[in-house]
């Protein structure tokens, strides 16, 4: 285990980390040092002494260690910073692969909060102690489900053939689209990245389709591939956005893009969640009816040699979303693929335990302290 700690140390500045933002926290450690060491006048009273045969030695060694135990839970708390960041490798292998380039587009304007059941069968989820799921969870499980699907086969043994690898990018859009990877082979960051939107993260107010479907194509017209597909996954109609859809799937279509586009939810009065109720108790729900345009998905598949789907729920979205990738031809890709991930935070962990019963033993045994 020491050895292993040795070893974590050194190696700190070339791992990877779950949660970087945690180390700007080593950020405050010197001012915390500096208020525990900075010298203050005591606040003990006067204090009497019958002789002073104590004092003619001078202090003793002991006094030079009074801040040592400060020091070291510092740096025991510096360790478990380290440790909570969760600090990790990758080993990436270099291999031969064949595959599509796949570009999401995933819709997260305000309508995607809607949840696709009556209000019996949500009371009844409820009284279960359920909590109904709408239509922008269900999107994102199912895609955590795809790309699981294609990192389990990417990382499966072929025997010196070339594995299956499909290189995934992601676009997000409501109001205005933005790009949430490019295309990569890194399934384990997207799988984190996707895990970690909400829906809230953007403005909703609007669906830029077109301006979305233009942010993807342009993430693909440079790809060698043989195969380029983007996924369009929406619940609604165009409102908003720079670029007409017209206009963005044209584009695609110039660029040898393939688009299908995927009406997710019902169609018709639907349920939007508006707040808690009276007491905090369960949350209200309001019938509301969200505008679509199945014309303008089918336009777009048509304009780009696509396919349109209509998937109500999640396994219907699942099975569509395995259709359309099931009927490309695949070419060989460059790129490396992430085979696995190996947590370095043991070591950090037990140095600050170790640290900390060093600080306990000094202050407690060696330099204690009497009021």
């Amino acid at each position: 285990m020491l050895a292993e700690l040795k070893t974590g140390w050194l190696q700190l500045f070339e791992l990877e980390f779950g949660y970087p933002w945690v180390l700007w926290c080593l950020a405050l450690l010197p001012m915390v040092a500096l208020y525990q060491l900075w010298p203050r006048r005591s606040q003990m009273g006067p204090m009497t002494f019958t002789r002073l045969g104590a004092f003619e030695h001078g202090r003793g060694w002991k006094v030079y260690l009074t801040s040592v135990p400060t020091l070291v839970r510092l740096l025991a708390l510096s360790l478990v910073i380290v440790a909570v960041a969760r600090p990790h490798d990758q080993s990436r292998e270099e291999r031969r692969v064949e595959g599509i380039d796949i570009f999401l587009i995933l819709d997260m304007s305000g309508s995607m909060g809607a949840v696709d059941m009556t209000l019996a069968e949500v009371d009844r989820l409820l009284a279960r102690g359920e909590t109904p799921k709408n239509r922008f969870q269900y999107a994102v499980e199912t895609l955590d489900e795809f790309i699981e699907r294609r990192r389990e086969r990417c990382n499966r043994p072929t025997d010196g053939a070339a594995a299956r690898c499909d290189r995934i990018g992601m676009v997000v859009f409501g109001r205005d689209a933005f790009l949430e990877f490019p295309s990569t082979l890194d399934y384990g960051t997207i799988l984190n990245l996707l895990k970690q939107r909400e829906l809230e993260d953007i403005d909703g107010s609007g669906t830029a389709i077109g301006d979305a479907l233009a942010r993807a194509t342009a993430g693909l017209r440079h790809s060698d591939a043989e195969s380029k597909v983007v996924v369009l996954i929406t619940d609604g109609d165009r409102r908003g956005g720079e670029i007409s859809p017209e206009q963005a799937a044209t584009m695609a279509n110039h660029f040898g893009i393939t688009t299908f586009p995927i009406l997710v939810g019902r169609e018709g009065t639907t349920l939007l969640p508006t707040g808690p109720k009276t007491w905090g108790l369960g949350t209200n729900y309001q019938q509301v009816e969200f505008p679509v345009n199945p014309r303008l998905l089918q336009k777009i598949a048509t304009m780009t040699n696509g396919k349109f789907y209509h998937a109500t729920d999640k396994v219907s979205l699942s099975k569509d979303l395995q259709d359309i990738l099931d009927q490309f031809e695949r070419s060989e890709l460059e790129g490396s693929v992430n085979v696995s991930t190996t947590e370095r935070y043991r070591p950090y962990a037990f140095g600050a335990v170790l640290l900390l019963l060093f600080e306990a033993s000094l202050s407690f045994l060696v330099i204690r302290k009497f009021p």
